[in-house]
This record gives structure tokens, C-alpha cells and sequence, in this order.
């Protein structure tokens, strides 16, 4: 059974918006994955993943990393298969030229999307023709972000990191990674484009730029930076928290 792709995202709205030019871009809808110990122990979840993601997933030392891994995806395969009317485990995905994956071409109903997952959250993204690109990172101490921004970001983003307030610096680095990341994975180059970095944009209030590709900030709790990326400009966007009880109510 096919449903449309409005109707995958039926939980809790976290944050909607519509651009200032509506209709020119195609709808996104963000799934936001926060408790994903109890989605990875859902049959249903288990039972979506194929034999080489079993695999992957038992490769994982530390259980939290494991759930993530499975919850995420297979909570993306049951997406991908409500959207296409197709088995969750039948659903063939392929790597693009940079390794950026997708529905082969041969599915009856494509659906471009996007997933990444970080500590015990996972982010993915939807859309019926453009393509997206997210990026979720927990916060870590440990980064050398002096180094990977020296090596890494535009001279814009270097300033923006020096000039932000004094207990900020570590949420601005992730705020700005994860927004170039977003936008490496949107344009399906991956972290390959790190090497011939371009300006991205910084605008915080999501505003039409002229560069061909956008990337918006999300919030998606303490601890955590987040962010889409699409073409320019990004039209009606919606962001829900994806959970068991959400999960339940799909048809099997």
C-alpha cells in the first residue's frame, strides 16, 4: 500500500515553515529520531533491515551506536516502502557516483531522501523531486575545531567562528558543519567536496541566496546541531518526531 508523502511524517510537529516564494521548491519532510533504543527493539523495525544491515549493525561495540544504526535505518526502509508500495527488504538502493544513496532507477515510486544519525538521534529527509541533504552531529569536546576549520571552511566561516560569544564556539562549529555537510550530501558530492570547499550560505533566518544550493539550521534539542540542505530556494518544509506510537499506526 502506497501513501502519499505527506503522510509519513504523522507525529508531532516540531517546527514548519514556507519560504517566502511558495511552490518553488517541492515539499521536504523532516523525521526527526530521538529515542532510538526503543525504536531498534520495534519487530517491525528489525524485520525492515536486509541481511548485509543486519550484519553492519552487529559490527557496532556500543549499544547505543547499534540502536541508532538500526532504528534509523530501518525506519528509512518502511518510509521508502509506504511511499513505494514495494517490501521494505526488496527496496533496492544503490550508491551514486560519490556514494550518495538512492532508489534505484528502477522503482516504481522514487523518492529522493537523505538520512544521517549521531549519538542516540537520527535525522531523515523526504522529498518527491528534489534533492536533500541533512546532517546531524552530537556536540563533542574532544573536536579540534581549530584545525578542521582552518583546513575545512570558507574565510566567512572561520569568521563566524571567531567572533562568536565566549561558551558558543563549540555550537557554532556544529552549527556550521553540519550545514556544509548538508549541502555536500544535497549536491551528492559527500565529504569528497571538503577538498574544494565553496562559500556556503550562513544566514541564519534561511533567506533565498544566490548560490544555487540552501542550507537551514534545525533544532533538534540540547546537545545537538542539525541541518537540510536543498536547492535554492527552499519551498514548504516540515519537521515531526518520528516515534513508536507513529510507527504503530502505519499500515503493515
Amino acid at each position: 500500500m502506497a501513501m502519499d508523502l505527506e503522510q509519513f511524517g504523522q507525529g508531532r510537529p516540531l517546527r514548519t515553515a514556507v519560504s517566502a516564494a511558495p511552490g518553488t521548491g517541492a515539499p521536504v519532510e523532516l523525521l526527526l529520531l530521538s529515542d532510538t533504543a526503543t525504536l531498534a527493539a520495534m519487530p517491525r523495525i528489525r524485520s525492515a533491515l536486509t541481511g548485509e544491515e543486519v550484519v553492519r549493525a552487529s559490527r557496532f561495540v556500543r549499544a547505543v551506536d547499534r540502536d541508532t544504526y538500526i532504528a534509523s535505518h530501518g525506519a528509512l526502509r518502511l518510509l521508502l516502502a509506504l511511499h513505494s508500495g514495494d517490501e521494505p527488504r526488496r527496496i533496492q538502493l544503490v550508491s551514486g557516483a560519490n556514494g550518495k544513496p538512492m532508489m534505484a532507477q528502477s522503482a516504481p515510486r522514487r523518492v529522493e531522501f537523505n538520512l544521517s544519525h549521531s549519538g542516540s538521534k537520527a535525522l531523515i529527509a523526504l522529498s518527491r523531486s528534489q534533492p536533500v541533504g541533512v546532517d546531524i552531529e552530537r556536540f563533542d569536546n574532544r573536536t579540534d575545531i581549530e584545525a578542521i576549520a582552518g583546513r575545512y571552511f570558507s574565510p566567512e566561516q572561520r569568521q563566524a567562528l571567531r567572533t562568536a560569544r565566549r561558551g558558543q564556539r563549540l555550537r557554532t562549529f556544529f552549527s556550521l558543519w553540519t550545514r556544509k555537510e548538508a549541502c555536500l550530501k544535497a549536491r551528492g558530492v559527500g565529504l569528497t567536496g571538503l577538498d574544494a570547499p565553496r562559500p556556503d550560505p550562513l544566514s541564519r533566518d534561511g533567506g533565498p541566496k544566490p548560490e544555487r544550493w540552501q542550507t537551514l539550521s534545525l533544532d533538534v534539542g540540547e546537545g545537538y546541531a542539525a541541518a537540510f540542505a536543498g536547492p535554492a530556494p527552499i519551498g514548504e518544509w516540515r519537521m515531526r518526531e518520528l516515534g513508536r506510537a507513529q510507527i504503530d499506526r502505519w499500515p503493515t
